[in-house]
């Protein structure tokens, strides 16, 4: 070690025995680890620990450290002496990169399986080339639903050598094994596969590992990634409109009870469910008010009169496969000289959350006035 390496050195700590440090010690211009007046009966021994931090200053190693050992006899003035070294090896970090696995859109082909394309891109981030490099992709992934095939693998970037026996299931080694890729450098495949899903609805969790070598450390790693494969979804809304029996008021209004259920009839969650329904619907009549608007699945607009505003959700709520939700509210109205039936029309909306698609359903209800009930509402 050269002096200019080393940064602090600690006293000797002794283990056992009764010694006496040189607390002048530094192991470059002081090397004496004891004052030199100790001694050391027969058949015993003495142990003492220094730690020292040393900077490498491009040096990896291994350094040597040497240490004497010398005493005179007390009864002989015999001097003895004795010298034993040890090898100080310095941490080796590990070759480092990145790993990325992507998978593309899932397409549905006409015979209902599947095929998607699967990407693997690898960069050399580290301070040494890397040897041996190795993608490994295991596809038997699909449960009960099976591996139809794997296309022919492409090599985007790099000088990458295919093993031509890699099916994803008995081999699935992408790579002979003994490529390089250089500080700094990239390298990536594509290739697709086709499935059959079965009964399996998905999603599908692709694991791929990269391994390789340090040209210089020769430590091995290997690097994981997984991407998850979505089966295409069909998101559906459906909604549904009951109109109850017409009753009159005392004020000469009229009021009629309405049902709303809104489901998911799909295979993807739905998100932002809304219900957009506009009152205005009787011509010369007009819509006076809704009354005892109520859901127990939905959150209700407060602001909802369907009039200057027509909807009757706040557009927070999500609906999972096959739920359903209810609103009921009775709309009080002056049909005026209508003669009626008057149709109600709802509009049912929601966003796929897999499939991001905007699905929407409407439905009305019919309902008639009542005959000569007499005059309402500022009509006399």
């Amino acid at each position: 070690v050269a002096p200019e390496q080393i940064v602090e050195v600690s006293l000797p700590q002794i283990l056992t025995g009764d010694l006496t440090p040189n607390p002048s010690y530094d192991g470059i211009t002081d090397m004496r680890l004891l004052q030199g007046d100790d001694e050391l009966a027969m058949d015993h021994d003495a142990r003492l620990v220094i730690e020292f931090r040393l900077r490498p200053a491009g040096n990896p190693g291994p350094y040597v450290s040497e240490a004497m050992a010398w005493a005179e006899g007390k009864y002989s003035g015999k001097t003895v002496k004795d010298r034993d070294s040890c090898k100080i090896k310095l941490p080796v970090a590990p070759p480092t990169a990145q790993f990325e696995k992507a998978v593309g859109e899932v397409l549905l082909n006409d015979d209902g399986s599947y095929t998607t394309e699967v990407t693997l891109v690898a960069e050399n981030t580290g301070p040494e080339d890397l040897v041996k490099l190795q993608f490994k992709d295991d596809l038997d992934i699909f449960g009960s639903g099976r591996l139809l095939a794997v296309g022919d693998v492409e090599v985007l970037e790099g000088d990458l050598t295919l093993n031509p026996a890699y099916d994803g299931r008995r081999d699935i080694r992408l790579l002979q094994g003994d490529d390089e890729l250089a500080r700094g450098a990239r390298a990536s495949l594509r290739f697709a596969i086709t499935f059959d899903a079965g009964p399996e609805t998905g999603p599908f969790e692709n694991c791929a590992v990269l391994w390789f070598a340090g040209r210089d450390t020769g430590i091995g790693v290997d690097i994981v990634d997984c991407a998850q494969i979505h089966l295409p979804r069909q998101p559906e809304i459906s909604v549904e409109m009951l109109a109850g029996e017409v009753t009159l008021n005392d004020d000469g209004s009229q009021s009629v009870p309405l049902t709303i259920t809104v489901s998911n009839r799909g295979d993807d969650e739905l998100e932002g469910i809304s219900l957009d329904d506009s009152l205005d619907i009787f011509g010369t009549g007009t819509a006076l008010a809704v009354e005892s608007l109520t859901s127990a699945d939905l959150t209700l607009n407060p602001n909802y009169d369907g009039l200057t505003d027509t909807q009757l959700l706040t557009g927070a709520d999500t609906l999972p496969v096959d739920g359903s939700g209810t609103v009921t509210f009775v709309l009080r109205f002056n049909p005026a000289d209508e003669p009626g039936p008057f149709t109600n029309t709802v509009i049912a909306s929601g966003t796929g959350t897999v499939s991001g698609e905007l699905v929407s359903d409407s439905a009305t209800a019919t309902f008639n006035r009542l005959d000569d009930p007499g005059p309402g509402p500022g009509d006399q």
